[in-house]
């Protein structure tokens, strides 16, 4: 009976020692934490090909996902939430208009990040973020929006518009938890 025992420690330790180097790895992830500033390094393309990509830390909280319905413009899409379709308004950002009534307001470069947002979000599910205030006078949800990319990578989409040209930093008081943050990447692409 104890030669049995024996014959299963080496799986017993291997196991343990992988459940700790987990852990371990983990708590690395969630301790790294986001940057406070931008850093060179996060705004220049060469050096790094995905600076929208995000940093888990602590102070993220992400709600979802759920499945995109459909794209409006750039910055404006449709989830299903809870069996609802919900509009759902980016925050911190500003796309040209695309979608307008009034033909003279919309804009090839409105039309090419409604395509973009398309593109990118349309077989998506996404996640959200949300600031202070939840809902803006259009009755849309204003959030962060969040998706994994086929590299497995957490994405912010409204940081990934702004980068690609697509978007403005926009200030939607009293949301303004990247907003300092946007105007430095849109400010650093000339």
């Amino acid at each position: 009976m104890i030669r049995k025992n024996y014959r299963k420690l080496p799986y017993i330790c291997a196991f343990v020692l992988s459940v700790v180097l987990c852990g371990a790895a983990l708590s690395f992830i969630l301790s790294s934490g986001k940057p406070a500033s931008l850093s060179p390094s996060q705004t220049d393309l060469s050096v790094n090909p995905k600076p929208w990509k995000v940093i888990i830390s602590d102070s993220i909280s992400l709600d979802g996902p759920y499945p995109v319905d459909r794209v409006i413009d750039g910055d404006t899409i449709v989830i299903l939430m809870n069996n609802e379709k919900v509009r759902v308004r980016l925050l911190g950002i500003d796309c040209p208009e695309s979608v307008s009534p009034d033909e003279d307001k919309n804009s090839e470069e409105g039309i090419l990040a409604s395509d973009f947002t398309h593109d990118i979000l349309s077989s998506c599910e996404v996640y959200l973020e949300y600031d202070e205030e939840l809902y803006d006078s259009y009755d849309r949800l204003l959030a962060y929006v969040y998706y994994i990319d086929r590299d497995s990578d957490l994405i912010m989409f409204n940081r990934q518009l702004l980068y690609g040209g697509h978007a403005a930093p926009i200030l939607f008081e009293p949301n303004d938890k990247y907003y300092e943050e946007f105007c430095k990447i849109y400010n650093s692409l000339g």
